[in-house]
């Protein structure tokens, strides 16, 4: 989904963004081959506690809303849990992971060069990968991955157990992107499965 007066929403996510990189200690762009988390640099997971942040949680909060609404969930609200920017330089990429104890993971491109490297999203089901045969040309149906090519201006959804990715970046441009966790309030589950949150 692209996001409506994206560009002048950037241009003031990117100056806090870059703002912060001189200020905070963040999570270092690591080497490539570095056997830690990811190899991009991260920002503090605390964005969405900033007032200058307001305009993007508001975002994000809404898209969070929409998507839990379409699958006609039973919430009494929905809340961020974690907001942090991530800087992608050329040949950095981002290992595969998941988003544990949340509802609903996104991310959003405030500078996404083409060839910054494709968010790519792993088919769960183990025994999908038994069998794999060559294809003429990949569909949904017929792959055990699924990309989704950054587009500036843009935010993405998912379940936060999907396992996910970032393919390396190509471009001598940075990707910047804005990863956020969402998960719900109110009474969740149903009975003998149930949880106040």
């Amino acid at each position: 989904m692209t996001v409506s007066g994206a560009k002048s929403l950037n241009r003031k996510l990117l100056a806090i963004i870059q703002q912060l990189r001189v200020s905070e200690n963040w999570l270092p762009n690591e080497e490539v081959d570095d056997p830690g988390y990811g190899q991009q640099a991260q920002s503090f997971a605390n964005l969405h506690y900033r007032e200058d942040f307001s305009d993007f949680t508001k975002i994000a909060l809404s898209s969070g809303r929409s998507v839990l609404d379409f699958l006609k969930f039973k919430y009494t609200d929905c809340y961020i849990t974690d907001c942090w920017a991530n800087v992608c330089r050329k040949g950095e990429s981002h290992r595969a992971h998941i988003h544990p104890n949340n509802i609903l993971s996104g991310v959003y491109y405030a500078a996404a060069p083409k060839g910054c490297g494709d968010i790519v999203f792993d088919d769960p089901r183990a025994q999908a990968k038994v069998l794999i045969p060559d294809i003429l040309e990949p569909t949904m149906l017929n792959t055990h991955e699924f990309r989704v090519e950054p587009v500036e201006g843009s935010i993405i959804l998912f379940p936060s157990w999907l396992n996910h990715r970032v393919g390396v970046s190509q471009s001598s441009q940075e990707r910047v992107s804005i990863s956020f966790n969402i998960m719900l309030r109110g009474d969740i589950g149903f009975e003998k499965a149930s949880a106040k949150l």
